[in-house]
Order: structure tokens, then C-alpha cells, then sequence
């Protein structure tokens, strides 16, 4: 099942924020997800912005030369309109009364930016994010991100896939400030893992931690 959504809007670069009208009834939650789909293909993308803005819909998409969901993609976005399936993924904003840590990896920030959003319009206390980056071209509206979370947004560019990337380095000296709050990881799986492993090692309990990816692509041995 998809809808049909017009495409009202779309600035940015490298990072494209594409700006929908969505014309049918249409429900998702904070941290939910969708699949803009083509011929053939479905392109999973984050919602960047908030239920209440409904019936308008922001997506985060960064074209990557040569791949073919790219140039799938990039075909559609030649349209007027695009159809979207119905909201996905178990990641949810959980109660605004409980603090919590978003940590994005790259483009996963659109995931951050829809619950950093929504939570700023609940008038939330204590949310918190760390975007990690390997490029400064990576990333964008930082103040309004930071808007939405009163400053309290940390970003850590680094390019290097070591324990030493600045991103791990910060999250290793300051995680300590987040222990009892909810935590959302959004990213690829192999951010999202290290990350995971990285505040397990520091006492964090799996249960406070959400992330797509551990459904789907969960681990299939031990660390």
C-alpha cells in the first residue's frame, strides 16, 4: 500500500531536504520510517520532521554517484510527486517526561531531527544530541537542531573508522552525563554496533537503547 505525496519543496546540498504534501490521511510516529516507492524498488528513508506538521512530510536524502538506489531515486525526485508506503520501523520517542540521548551516524540525523522536532513541540526536557560526521559538507540546519534540543547538540566530524574517531572518543569521556536516559542510535549498523557496544561497556542497559537497525540487521554471533 502507498500514498501519493506532491513534492512541494526540495533544497540543500549535498544533503537534499525534500519537502511533501501528502494528500491522503496519512500517521507515523517520532523515529518511524518509510519507503519511497518505484518501479521495482522501495528506497527506505528516515522522516526528518514531526507528526504535528502533518500534512506535511520533510525526508533527508543525499545522492551517492553510481549506486542504484541513488539513481533510482534521483529519476523519481524529476517528478512532481512521489508515493510513499505507510510508516515503518519500531523506533518510537518514548515518554517526554524521560530524558533522552539521541547519537547519529552521517545521514541517520534526519531520524534525530524528527524526534529532536517532536520533543521540542511536547516541550520535553533533557534531550540531548551527538551527531557524528566523517565530513563538514555532512552536515546541515545545525541550529535548527540545536533549537529543537535548547544547545544541547554535540557534533564530531572524523572520517577515521577507529576507536580513536572523535565521535567515540567524546561518547567514551561524556557518556557517563546520559546513564538512565532513553538512548536512540540512528545510523548504519556498523555505527550503530559500535556504539551500542561502546555504552554496554559502560554500564548502559540494552533495553534503554533503540535502534532499526538491531531489526534489521540484527547480529548473528557475539562481539
Amino acid at each position: 500500500m502507498s500514498v501519493c505525496a506532491d513534492i512541494v519543496g526540495r533544497n540543500g546540498h549535498p544533503v537534499q531536504r525534500i519537502t511533501l504534501n501528502i494528500k491522503d490521511a496519512y500517521r507515523f510516529e517520532a523515529g518511524q520510517y518509510l519507503s519511497v516507492q518505484g518501479e521495482g524498488i522501495e528506497i527506505p528513508l528516515s522522516i526528518a520532521s514531526a507528526p504535528h506538521r502533518l500534512p506535511e512530510l520533510e525526508l533527508h536524502y543525499r545522492s551517492i554517484p553510481g549506486a542504484p538506489e541513488a539513481i533510482a531515486m534521483d529519476a523519481l525526485l524529476r517528478g512532481s510527486c512521489l508515493n510513499v508506503s505507510a510508516a515503518q520501523g519500531d523506533v518510537r520517542c518514548r515518554s517526554a517526561k524521560e530524558p533522552l540521548l539521541l547519537i547519529a551516524g552521517g545521514s541517520g540525523a534526519a531520524q534525530a531531527f524528527s524526534c529532536a522536532a517532536h520533543r521540542a513541540w511536547q516541550n520535553a526536557e533533557q534531550t540531548a544530541v551527538l551527531w557524528c560526521a566523517d565530513h563538514n559538507d555532512d552536515v546541515y540546519e545545525t541550529q535548527r537542531l540545536s533549537d529543537y534540543v535548547k544547545g544541547q547538540l554535540q557534533i564530531c566530524v572524523d572520517s577515521q573508522r577507529t576507536k580513536q574517531n572523535a565521535g567515540m572518543v567524546w561518547l567514551r569521556e561524556h557518556c557517563h552525563q546520559y546513564r538512565g536516559h532513553n538512548v536512540i542510535l540512528c545510523g548504519s549498523p556498523a555505527f550503530v554496533y559500535a556504539v551500542t557496544d561502546l555504552l554496554c561497556d559502560r554500564g548502559f542497559a540494552i533495553q534503554s537503547l533503540q535502534s532499526d537497525v538491531y531489526t534489521y540487521a540484527p547480529r548473528t554471533e557475539s562481539r
